[in-house]
């Protein structure tokens, strides 16, 4: 009878169980939670990125004050507690950098850091042009010379279709033969 009794948990030992696991549950829910926090911050940060890069391109209009560079190309760094204080992209390094450049001496605005917050902008109506960054043609693959042909017949390519002695009516007559 002792056996039994020892083998079966008392209510108290039932409830503590009860409290770890409900303990862990709220661990886990937590970790949860965070995770589709983090890929909700994650998505934002994209649909950001994928929205600024349409603003890049060529600011027609818009003088650099860092390094008087105009028009600006590339990204267009606006501060928004500045009236007209406009940088370019090497100019906001350095701003990010711990720097402020500034050259355009009828513009004068504060030479503090933090009275200045930047973010891209593009002023559709006052000339910008963007670029097609979608352009880009990655390079086609080149069959060299002992490759295996890419036809198929199992020639290597320089004695198949790689043959600038070979004419197109030889190939087809060639492979009627075959």
């Amino acid at each position: 009878m002792s056996e039994k009794k020892a083998a079966e948990p008392t209510a108290s030992e039932r409830m503590a169980k009860e409290r770890e696991k409900a303990e862990k549950r709220k661990q886990v829910e937590k970790a949860v939670a965070d995770a589709r926090a983090l890929q909700e911050l994650e998505q934002k940060e994209k649909d950001k990125l994928e929205n600024q890069s349409k603003l890049f391109g060529t600011h027609v209009g818009i003088t650099c004050d860092g390094c008087g560079t105009a028009p600006v190309v590339g990204f267009r760094w606006h501060c928004l507690k500045c009236r007209n204080h406009d940088l370019c992209d090497a100019c906001h390094e350095q701003f990010k950098g711990g720097k402020l450049p500034h050259n355009n001496r009828l513009n004068n605005v504060s030479q503090q850091l933090e009275n200045h917050v930047f973010e891209i902008e593009a002023s559709y109506g006052n000339g910008f042009k963007p670029m097609d960054r979608s352009v880009y043609q990655p390079k086609v693959k080149r069959v060299k010379p002992n490759e295996p042909c890419t036809c198929g017949s199992g020639k290597k390519y320089k004695k198949c279709c790689g043959d600038p002695t070979k004419k197109p009516e030889e190939e087809a007559v060639e492979e009627k033969a075959s």
